[in-house]
């Protein structure tokens, strides 16, 4: 019978209630719950093992990255910000943390400066973005509001069908 959430389980929630608009990387969170310490695979394992364990507890999600060996990165499905993040941070184009590209890739700040006004990532999280769409629709799923899942999956439908509109005249 489990006594509570463990010492890298109590570090993964620190670091998600010091920083709610983020997600995590297995790499950052080694880096938080390890530090100054040269992470290790069992380091990376035990960590792995504790995001699951935060997810499912706190509902948040894990999704993988699309660069080789597929990192997890840990998210709040919920909020706009933080799947933002996750999406930039599992994009291969972007090499996050990457220590096999010289300079090891790109870096959280620069990240953050795509969803900052005039970033290029930024239209996708205002009301009416593609990623702020899919936070609402993960929210409507989760209230249970199967119409309002449904009204928001087809939302990029009517935009797109609209502009077809205007072209055709």
């Amino acid at each position: 019978m489990s006594r509570g959430p463990g010492r890298i389980q109590r570090g993964i929630e620190s670091a998600i209630d010091a920083d709610p608009d983020n997600a995590f990387t297995t790499e950052d969170l080694c880096e938080l719950v390890y530090p100054g310490v040269e992470a290790e695979k069992k380091h990376c394992v035990a960590v792995l093992r504790a995001m699951r364990g935060v997810a499912e507890r706190r509902g948040l999600a894990l999704w993988r990255s699309e660069r080789v060996g597929g990192t997890l990165i840990l998210l709040n499905p919920l909020n706009v910000v933080s799947y933002a993040m996750a999406r930039l941070k599992g994009d291969f184009a972007y090499h996050y943390r990457y220590k096999f590209i010289p300079g090891g890739g790109w870096k959280e700040a620069q990240l953050r400066s795509l969803l900052a006004p005039g970033g290029r990532n930024h239209k996708d999280i205002i009301p009416g973005g593609a990623w702020h769409i899919q936070v609402e629709v993960e929210r409507a799923r989760r209230s249970g509001d199967g119409a309002g899942v449904q009204q928001l999956a087809d939302e990029p439908n009517r935009s797109i069908e609209k502009q077809l509109k205007v072209l055709r005249g």
